[in-house]
């Protein structure tokens, strides 16, 4: 994980923007991201998941247009 050049915390060599759950938030000193139900995670750790990637999104939604990419991952639900 790492910070694109918008400030938008990412994920993956291709630098998806991270869409985490709500509640997501960055520590007080920056240096992770609190995922609620998934952890703490620090900018830097890699991190293990499946799915599917929204690639190349011309109009994202508002709250994303702030991030220097147009790719974005998005942590959904976990089961069970």
């Amino acid at each position: 994980m790492g910070v694109d050049a918008a400030g938008c915390v990412t994920v993956g060599t291709e630098r998806y923007v991270l869409v985490a759950p709500p509640g997501s938030r960055l520590v007080a000193d920056g240096t992770a991201v609190e995922m609620p139900g998934y952890g703490v995670f620090a900018l830097g750790s890699v991190l293990k998941a499946g799915g599917g990637v929204h690639e190349d999104i011309s109009d994202p939604p508002e709250h994303w247009k702030g991030c220097a990419g147009r790719a974005f991952v998005e942590v959904a639900a976990k089961n069970g």
